[in-house]
């Protein structure tokens, strides 16, 4: 009796671990698929929020097949030679892309137009703030230098001091006061975000006042606008009018 027993325990136990570990594949791929999804959108979002378009309650499958109508895309190197599609900028990933050596990288360009026919240039870059990753989305007017707008996100930011480069108005909507990526001669600068506030950095077509208490998260955006965002300085050049 204690062998059937035992046997009977051992095999209800494997069972229940091979039904447990079917269940957890199941909802492994389903909550996969639906955080791609998730993923998918927010990217959309982001891309209509630098051109300065709210769709945050637009539904997926209408947010997608707007973004399908309104954008175009393409990759760039580092020389500014143009490749690859829509479908192959929108799936870089940024965080392996901006790992290559700057004459390895391609990074993807978004190009957005309006009911008007005019466009914007969407260009990503990624960088390090205070805890973890950066990012940003900057679109760019037709004369490839005077930003239209900017859209900022993190991974771990502190709230209310490193965060803010998401969630305050006030610091993102500097960028398209007239800030511009080259100088009058033509060179390429990007923009530096200042120490604190009240800097008066609206003055300089390439500098903005900063988040006061997130000294190291201004600093990422700081060198995301002049180190890395740079690799599209070529591209900006020979196709700015």
């Amino acid at each position: 009796m204690n062998v059937e027993s035992n046997n009977y325990t051992i095999g209800f136990g494997v069972v229940m671990a091979v039904l447990v570990a079917l269940l957890l594949a199941f909802a492994s791929n389903g909550l996969s698929t639906f955080q791609k999804a998730n993923i998918k959108h927010e990217k959309i979002v982001n891309l209509f929020a630098a051109v300065g378009q709210d769709i945050k309650t637009m539904e997926k499958t209408e947010a997608e097949a707007l973004y399908n109508k309104k954008f175009t895309g393409f990759m760039v190197s580092n020389s500014g030679e143009m490749s690859g599609d829509m479908s192959e900028a929108f799936s870089t990933d940024m965080a392996k892309a901006v790992k290559d050596p700057i004459e390895k990288q391609r990074l993807p360009v978004f190009v957005y137009t309006n009911d008007n026919g005019e466009k914007q240039y969407v260009l990503q870059s990624r960088g390090n703030g205070l805890w973890d990753a950066i990012w940003m989305y900057v679109a760019l007017s037709e004369d490839m230098n005077t930003i239209k707008g900017v859209v900022f996100d993190h991974k771990g930011e502190t709230p209310g001091l490193g965060a803010e480069i998401k969630d305050s108005k006030t610091f993102y909507s500097q960028f398209s006061m007239g800030k511009t990526l080259f100088d009058e001669s033509g060179s390429y600068t990007g923009i530096s975000v200042l120490k604190g506030t009240g800097n008066d950095a609206a003055r300089d077509s390439d500098k903005v006042d900063g988040i006061t208490g997130a000294t190291m998260t201004c600093n990422g955006v700081t060198d995301m606008f002049k180190n890395r965002l740079s690799i599209y300085a070529n591209f900006l050049k020979s196709n700015k009018n």
